[in-house]
């Protein structure tokens, strides 16, 4: 049987490009509706915010640079490269599959646009070691945080991490949970990550009470310093997050997250020397206090993580840390080749604290808890009807904090270590940080590590809960011939960094393969409007959907087989045109094979059309879309 290459492309219409760009340089703040076209490269000189309500639009293909020190206001000399949407204002990053908007550095030349290029130098390299070149981009936002005693309270706000006080400029919270900041789809943002001290960095997308309005899909942080994302409170919603080798954690929350995200992707690696990531997700409840409330609940389906490896032997190179009174809902989702633990789940130092421990046991519901009151009781009266609290559908039986229907492969110590309370700190020998490491953490044991004894049996075993496996977690052990994914290459020359030997990720082909168990079987996510409803473990059934517009896969870091993949298929036809008409180039290998070209306005549903056939013929094809609006939707080219 013939393999039926589908190769759809999301265009849009627009007027023909400029090949010869402007700098623009951004030296003051935004106060009006603005647009950036992709005719221009804009220049972030320092740190810019868009406020006084204005809107910020960002066309297709546009290139956006952050300088590591800018000019800026009189305010902020020498800051940082950034953008932050400040309360009230919004941005709209209308990138497209074919065009994504890229952030990024002042020497980067490796961005798709009206003008694609792809990169010299380092920045053609796989694994380049760039990083902390500018700063980030930050939205800020009008939703509860949980922040001191006192929260939930509209009136809680709190500085952002990452830049110096500016007044309300830089303050996130409120009381509204359904706040708008805009929409951000296809965007990339690179190489930044600007550290101005001790838990004090700029992120990749950072979100501060960020609402539920907003709209954010497929977006990349390659090689940040610091965090890829991390949210600060907020309700806001994701869908295809891509967190390539962070010199962090690939996600991060605290202070009262409460959103969904469905198709991300973190993988692990070395964004400079010295800096190698961290944690697959760190993840905390409220600021300042244990018991701060809104609790930290968001709800992530269909996540795929990779770590450094088995072969670092990094005891810290866990895949989760549940801290400071967090829940956490992780579903369908596939964890694989981490050099330490799952799982560390803080529990109390002095044993009446609201800690994530306790999460694994309260039950899930559509709670207003008071405040410094646990999750399980109702109240916040006059809140008002803009606070919605955790309300994510839930099944019966469902906890604040639990990992369900996931699958776990190639750990160096698997198990979700377990420390007694103690003075000696010893969770921070599994990743634990701060005093936190003197807290009970959450797990079992006990192991012995090169002749000394860690761990005690604490009670939760995440492939026995209760004495069975209620959580329906799968361990697939180590063996290198069960990998879950169809590739995954590693370079064979490690780089020495930060007390390890790293073998950098070189090639990851992380769709499931044909036949794999993986594909069916698991939570059918809530049918609430956002989740997708898939059953499929991990980020990728069988679909090249995050390739071309993501910087690591047009470094080949995320690379497919078309062997491997037999519908849905993303490669790219090469766009010769596309305006007044549409052209598209693909490769025919077979001249007895007709090929259709097909087109649909819409994915969902999809309503395929065909508009032209090639036959008889090999070698490179080319198609010309003559009707009207032409390049409008997706096309794809199919064998009959």
């Amino acid at each position: 049987m013939k393999h039926k290459r589908w190769l759809p492309i999301m265009c849009a219409v627009g007027a023909a490009m400029s090949l010869q760009a402007a700098d623009i340089s951004v030296n003051n703040d935004i106060t009006t509706d603005t647009t950036w076209t992709n005719t221009n490269t804009y220049i972030l000189n320092g740190v810019i915010y868009v406020k006084n309500g204005a809107t910020l639009t960002i066309e297709p293909g546009t290139l956006i640079r952050g300088r590591p020190q800018g000019i800026g206001g009189a305010q902020r000399l020498n800051t940082p490269g950034a953008l932050i949407i400040a309360r009230g204002s919004k941005i709209r990053a209308l990138g497209t599959k074919a065009q994504p908007i890229v952030f990024t550095d002042m020497d980067d030349d490796h961005y798709v646009g009206p003008s694609p290029a792809p990169g010299s130098g380092s920045y053609a390299q796989k694994n380049n070691l760039i990083s902390q070149k500018w700063g980030g981009v930050i939205l800020l936002g009008r939703t509860f945080v949980a922040y001191g005693a006192t929260s939930p309270n509209a009136s809680v706000t709190v500085q952002i991490e990452g830049t110096a006080p500016d007044g309300e400029l830089g303050k996130y919270g409120g009381g509204d949970d359904l706040d708008d900041s805009g929409v951000m789809r296809y965007v990339s943002i690179r190489y930044g990550g600007y550290v101005y001290g001790t838990n004090n960095e700029i992120n990749g997308l950072t979100m501060g009470a960020v609402g539920r309005g907003t709209t954010l899909e497929h977006i990349e942080v390659f090689q940040n310093c610091d965090d890829a994302f991390e949210w600060f409170g907020g309700t806001v919603d994701g869908k295809y997050f891509v967190a390539w080798a962070d010199g962090d954690d690939g996600f991060d929350w605290d202070e009262g997250f409460r959103g969904r995200l469905q198709f991300g992707l973190r993988v692990q690696g070395i964004s400079k020397l010295g800096d190698p990531s961290d944690k697959g997700a760190e993840m905390d409840g409220g600021g300042s206090i244990d018991n701060a409330m809104p609790s930290s609940i968001p709800m992530f389906y269909n996540v795929t993580m990779v770590g450094h490896g088995v072969v670092s032997n990094r005891l810290k190179n866990t895949t989760f840390n549940f801290r400071d009174g967090t829940g956490g809902r992780w579903y369908n989702s596939l964890f694989m080749d981490f050099g330490g633990a799952i799982a560390l789940i803080e529990g109390p130092l002095d044993g009446t604290s609201h800690t994530s421990a306790k999460m694994t046991t309260y039950n899930y519901g559509h709670y207003k808890p008071g405040p410094g009151t646990d999750p399980r009781q109702n109240g916040g009266a006059g809140l008002g009807s803009s606070y919605i609290g955790y309300d994510h559908a839930f099944e019966s039986g469902d906890k604040m904090l639990e990992i369900k229907n996931c699958v776990f492969w190639g750990y160096n110590y698997p198990n979700a270590f377990g420390c007694p309370a103690n003075d000696t700190n010893l969770g921070a020998t599994f990743g634990a940080d701060g005093n936190d490491g003197k807290k009970m953490i959450l797990g079992y044991g006990p192991y012995t590590i090169g002749g000394t004894p860690y761990g005690a049996d604490t009670g939760l075993n995440l492939f026995n809960v209760g004495g069975s496996n209620a959580w329906n977690n799968t361990w697939l052990g180590n063996d290198p011939s069960g990998l879950p994914i169809a590739a995954l290459e590693r370079s064979t020359t490690p780089i020495n960094t930060a007390g390890s030997d790293f073998y950098p990720i070189t090639a990851l082909e992380p769709n499931l393969p044909n036949g794999s168990p993986l594909l069916a079987g698991g939570r059918t996510p809530p049918a609430d409007g956002f989740f997708t409803p898939v059953t499929f473990r991990g980020a990728f059934e069988n679909t090249k959907m995050w390739a071309g517009w993501t910087l690591a896969s047009r470094l080949g870091l995320i690379d497919w087989d078309e062997n491997n993949v037999s519908e849905g298929d993303y490669d790219d036809p090469t766009i010769i045109a596309d305006y007044l008409t549409y052209t598209i180039q693909f490769v025919a290998d077979d001249a007895s094979v007709t090929y259709a070209i097909q087109h649909t306005e819409s994915l969902a549903p999809a309503n395929w059309q065909t508009i032209g056939t090639i036959t008889g013929v090999t070698g490179l094809q080319t198609f010309t879309d003559t009707r009207p609006m032409a390049g409008s939707g997706f096309y794809r080219v199919k064998e009959q």
